[in-house]
């Protein structure tokens, strides 16, 4: 038996990501997703859920399968949505804040997952090529952080 979804209630994927931040600098990716100019805009690391996991061990999943190590999970920053997606099913997007477990240990970064990573300063935030949301939240972030 179909399950009716009524039209007033959204279904949408949840994606989560983080902001990585060090020496007064914030780490921004870009992946390999060519939908878009997706793989031209630079992003914050994190992924989407799989069905059954619980946030933040799916958000942790993530990072350490895009950059190799472990991270605590901080308070959320941003909460927004998106209409573009591969799948054309909408994307519900968290923020979060979060902290390298070992600061010491490099990141191992997937090539399969990501093209190019940065660390992003103040003076970059202009001229950068990502998403108005990020952008948004990376404006905030330099000017109660300077």
């Amino acid at each position: 038996m179909a399950i009716e979804i009524p039209e007033e209630l959204l279904v949408a994927n949840v994606g989560q990501k983080v902001l990585i931040v060090k020496d007064g600098k914030v780490f921004m990716c870009r992946g390999r997703v060519e939908y878009h100019d997706m793989d031209k805009r630079w992003d914050f690391p994190g992924g989407r859920m799989h069905i059954g996991e619980e946030p933040i061990p799916a958000l942790k999943r993530e990072l350490k399968e895009e950059l190799g190590v472990n991270f605590e999970i901080g308070k959320p920053l941003l909460a927004c949505m998106t209409y573009e997606t591969p799948s054309n099913v909408p994307r519900y997007y968290v923020v979060f804040e979060a902290q390298q477990s070992n600061p010491d240990e490099e990141f191992k970064i997937a090539d399969d997952e990501l093209q190019e990573v940065r660390w992003v300063g103040p003076e970059d935030v202009a001229g950068l090529t990502t998403w108005e949301d990020w952008r948004v939240l990376l404006t905030d972030y330099f000017r109660t952080h300077a």
